[in-house]
Formats: C-alpha cells, structure tokens, sequence
C-alpha cells in the first residue's frame, strides 16, 4: 500500500479509529496490517459526470432566466457534450444573425428609395 501524503496523519487516523472501535469490542488494525493489503481500486476523477452536467445547466440555466447572461453567452458556455445541443443553438444563432443582417439591408435599401434624388449643382 501507498502513502503519499503524510503518514504521521494516517497514523493518527489509525489512533482515532482504534480508540473508538476499542469502546465497541473492536480488535484495533495495525497499520502494518494495512500494509500487506494489494487494494485493486478504481477512482473516477472526470468532470464529465451526469451530476457535474447537471449541475452546470442548471446553473447556465438560472442564470439565463435571471437575466445575469444573454442568450449568446448561454450558448458559448455551453460545453460541446450538453445536455442542450450546442451545436443546434449555434445553427439557430448563426440563422438569426443572417435574418437580421437581411432586415437591416432591406430597411437600409427602402430608406435610400425613399429620399428624394439630389439635385446637380447650379452652375455659374
């Protein structure tokens, strides 16, 4: 078995144990019994957990509904494996860009037919 960080805490630890398990009958363990152990032990560290996505939408979410971010901060804080498809929003996102850029042309184009023709300078 491994120790990495500080042994003298572990050996406290052991101490706390026994004493408490010594009120209840409980044969103290051995820190060397420890030792003997080949533990097989898989920890899983990843961020990418149901309850970590979870977690984050809902507070993209509330955060949306609070108004404290707009609807494009939303969606760039989206992480690539949401929940919400990213890659959709984008798609409707970029679409809306499109329209209004359109919109603008087009008020743009009426206002200019709009004005009256300049008149040419009056010549001397």
């Amino acid at each position: 078995m491994q120790v990495v960080y500080a042994p003298q805490k572990l050996e406290e630890l052991f101490a706390d144990v026994n004493s408490a398990n010594a009120a209840q009958g409980i044969p103290p363990i051995q820190l060397s019994d420890l030792e003997k152990l080949e533990p097989d032990i898989r920890v899983d560290v990843s961020q990418d957990t149901p309850w970590t996505k979870e977690a984050r939408q809902q507070t993209l979410d509330n955060l949306l509904q609070q108004q404290q971010i707009t609807f494009e901060e939303y969606v760039q804080l989206l992480p690539e494996n949401s929940i919400v498809p990213k890659n959709e929003l984008l798609k409707v996102m970029a679409k809306r860009q499109l329209q209004q850029q359109e919109m603008a042309q087009q008020a743009e184009q009426q206002e200019m037919a709009q004005m009256p023709p300049e008149e040419p300078p009056e010549e001397e």
